[in-house]
């Protein structure tokens, strides 16, 4: 840059320039020389500054989500840690979750059901060199300054795990990324709270951390088991209400194909409805049948708990506004649907009113279904099934296993995979954490009885392979990128002997 910059003509003026170096060159007195210095020191000023302007001026490295990268990464299920509330006040919200570190602004802190977030900044974390895991040897940390206006990420673990890795400050306002320490003398935003100990019957899967305004507490929550559907919650300690608002809003669409997950309530004025087997689409645009599905599906009974009913079919909604939406359907007898990790049932009877609007019935359903799964498919969902009850039996009843994000490539395939499950126990009396969280008060103790009844779910990443008619089960074990490695079902259980 600067090379460049030395041999940039001089404009116009160089003549003018060279006739007055030449003149004050020309004179031997010390007055000369000092004036012929000044000029070119003050020159070489002029260049440094610009050089400098313009180095700044250069973008800095672009550390966002792609569109495709964030509909990739928000249709991720959610794990066993869920994402971590990091900052809030009445200009943004901020947290992060596995690669993603979120900034949204322009919110309402009343959350008068009409939250109108903008997904501002997304930070792709597997950018940054450092490790983005929230839990293991070596952990991301996140600080944000008092103001609100930076980020400071950095990990911590054993000395000889994270010596590799990068610390880096985020700009909240700019979203701009830069390596960098945070200063000794910052101040550190000190409103998070434990979300356990301060909200008494906290909604969904929640984050650890909360914010206390007043007699509000703010905490984000997940009921859907994936990143798309990640809440903000409100409780109102003076009511006892909760009001919960999706943090993407509208951004919502942004899954596969703009299509989102609706709700009863969204089942409105439709236009078009798909049922979709086995990649195969049936449409029906019929005014007589879509009003019958209509009824049928927005008046649905909302089901307690999860069913073992294989769901691998789904329906497409378009409505008159032209927004699209599913809700996945059983495939076998029950007229069960499945949408945000909720389950309603449609009809008093079984689903073969709805499958012959299509001209299918539950039959030939499966059938096809039969047909269309591929031979890996079939392989390792009977696997993973076998595998799992195998190991798990013994300690949970296990109420569904669910294959999802499948993608087939020859004799091998990376997926999802989602255990539901209760604990058999179910006097948690009898457990001693809980019988000393008793003599603590009742409603720490409540807390922790509510929970350990509540339904519960594990997500796993799988690559499978087919070698010689066989499944061959590999798990990602890289904290940044991937790494796969020959694993068994046992490992990510103790004490099953």
């Amino acid at each position: 840059m600067f090379d460049n910059l030395y041999t940039t003509k001089m404009s116009m003026d160089q003549k003018n320039l060279q006739n007055r170096f030449s003149k004050i060159r020309s004179k031997n007195g010390r007055i000369s020389k000092a004036v012929a210095l000044a000029i070119f020191a003050a020159i070489l000023l002029v260049m440094l500054f610009v050089s400098l302007m313009i180095a700044a001026s250069v973008p800095h490295k672009d550390y966002t989500m792609s569109r495709a990268e964030f509909i990739d990464y928000a249709n991720c299920p959610i794990g066993s840690v869920m994402a971590e509330l990091d900052y809030m006040d009445e200009d943004k919200l901020v947290f992060h979750y596995g690669k993603g570190f979120f900034i949204l602004k322009r919110y309402s802190l009343e959350l008068d059901h009409m939250l109108k977030s903008e997904l501002d900044f997304v930070i792709n974390l597997e950018k940054l060199n450092l490790s983005y895991h929230q839990q293991g040897s070596h952990v991301l940390d996140v600080k944000i300054d008092k103001s609100g206006e930076y980020a400071y990420l950095s990990n911590v673990g054993a000395k000889d795990e994270i010596r590799d890795f990068e610390e880096y400050i985020i700009n909240l306002n700019t979203g701009a990324v830069e390596k960098g320490k945070m200063p000794e003398n910052a101040e550190i935003f000190a409103g998070l709270k434990e979300t356990f100990t301060t909200v008494e019957n906290p909604v969904g899967w929640y984050s650890d951390n909360c914010i206390v305004d007043g007699n509000k507490t703010y905490y984000l929550s997940s009921e859907t088991g994936t990143v798309v559907g990640i809440e903000l919650v409100e409780t109102d300690s003076e009511n006892g209400k909760n009001e919960t608002i999706p943090v993407f809003g509208g951004n919502v669409t942004l899954q596969t194909d703009d299509i989102r997950e609706f709700a009863p309530e969204d089942i409105r004025g439709l236009t078009n409805v798909e049922l979709v087997v086995g990649g195969i689409q049936y449409p029906l645009t019929d005014p007589g049948k879509l009003s019958e599905i209509e009824k049928m599906f927005s008046e649905a009974t909302e089901i307690g708990g999860a069913t073992k009913c294989p769901f691998v079919v789904e329906l497409i909604f378009t409505t008159k506004s032209g927004e699209r939406g599913k809700v996945t359907l059983a495939a076998d007898s029950c007229a069960v649907y499945e949408s945000r990790g909720r389950y309603y049932d449609y009809s008093k009877g079984d689903n073969s009113e709805l499958y012959g609007y299509f001209g299918l019935d539950t039959e030939s359903l499966l059938e096809m279904l039969r047909r269309k799964r591929s031979e890996l498919y079939q392989k390792t969902e009977d696997f993973l099934q076998q595998e799992f009850h195998r190991v798990y039996d013994w300690c949970y009843d296990i109420q569904e296993l669910k294959i999802s994000h499948w993608e087939e490539n020859g004799n091998e395939a990376t997926c999802f995979y989602t255990m539901t499950y209760l604990y058999y126990n179910r006097n948690p009396d009898k457990l001693e954490y809980i019988q000393k969280a008793k003599k603590s008060g009742p409603e720490y103790y409540q807390r922790l009885y509510d929970d350990y009844l509540a339904l519960k779910k594990s997500n796993y990443e799988f690559k499978v392979v087919l070698k010689d008619g066989e499944i061959e089960l590999y798990s990602n074990v890289s904290p940044k990128g991937t790494q796969w490695v020959r694993t068994k079902i046992d490992e990510y259980i103790l004490g099953n002997e």
